[in-house]
């Protein structure tokens, strides 16, 4: 697995998040975010901020800003929050995963609309891995670019946020420049 985006962490009493939406190759010239990226990075955010709502009063966001992952640059919006009750986890993780990122917006039907419809078996492709509450800490992760070994070959797995706006061909190259991490591993 390779990701950049964190599902839940906590040191001490902080606990954060963040909403990671748009994507463009690294380039040493800052990148102009076209409005589709900017809409998917705002769909994303505000998804989480609602959902953190629900289990903070006070939730402290910043962003969008551009944040570099190896070879990409991503437009990024990180949260922070106060849990009121630790025993609430189980139900924030309910919450927020699937993410947008994986799943899609409105949740229900577009998760319902992937069972349906998607012919491949993501197995850990869309999930989270991690440490929860390990020595107090917690670091969970979304599991958007995986890469399962069978054998003699390799499946890759990684997406892209689609919206009205999308551009297909555009969406193809910005899911193969997010697979070059595993891709470079392969080819050694």
């Amino acid at each position: 697995m390779a990701t950049p985006e964190v599902l839940l962490a906590r040191t001490d009493e902080h606990w954060r998040t963040m909403a990671l939406a748009g994507t463009m190759p690294y380039t040493e010239t800052p990148p102009q975010w076209s409005e589709k990226n900017l809409h998917e990075q705002a769909y994303v955010s505000q998804y989480i901020k609602e959902r953190l709502n629900g289990f903070s009063q006070a939730v402290d966001m910043t962003g969008p800003y551009t944040t570099r992952a190896g070879n990409l640059v991503h437009l990024r919006t990180d949260f922070s929050f106060v849990l009121g009750d630790d025993a609430q986890v189980g139900n924030l993780l309910d919450a927020l995963h699937p993410t947008p990122a994986v799943c899609g917006v409105p949740k229900q039907d577009a998760h319902r609309f992937i069972l349906e419809n998607e012919s491949c078996q993501r197995d850990y492709y869309s999930g989270f891995s991690g440490p929860l509450n390990m020595d107090g800490e917690t670091a969970l992760f979304v599991s958007l670019r995986c890469m399962r070994i069978c054998g003699d070959h390799y499946r890759l797995y990684a997406g892209g946020g689609i919206l009205p706006q999308s551009d297909e061909e555009m969406e193809w190259k910005e899911t193969a420049a997010k697979m070059q991490a595993m891709l470079s591993l392969i080819k050694r």
